[in-house]
């Protein structure tokens, strides 16, 4: 079971282990009650004879963003009939 409604933020909260402050520690800890109250949530794997095709998609948007001019990329890759990132 993977968890996809939490990466993003593990990552943001993961850049300040250097330096964490109290706002980061309230973070983990709302992330910890999330994470109690959907224990049943989550990607399962189903078995299926199609498990040796691999197939990724990606997407890429360059600099629109007229703030920042930051480019954004977002990407999916299954496992047979499994979504595995």
């Amino acid at each position: 079971m993977t968890r996809p409604d939490i990466v993003y933020v593990m990552h943001v909260v993961s850049q300040f282990m250097h330096a964490p402050r109290t706002t980061h520690l309230h973070a983990i800890k709302r992330i910890f009650k999330y994470l109690q109250g959907t224990v049943d949530h989550g990607l399962f794997f189903k078995s299926s004879s199609k498990l040796d095709l691999l197939v990724a998609f990606c997407d890429k948007n360059w600099a629109e963003s007229l703030d920042s001019y930051h480019s954004t990329t977002g990407f999916v890759i299954f496992l047979g009939s499994n979504l595995v990132s």
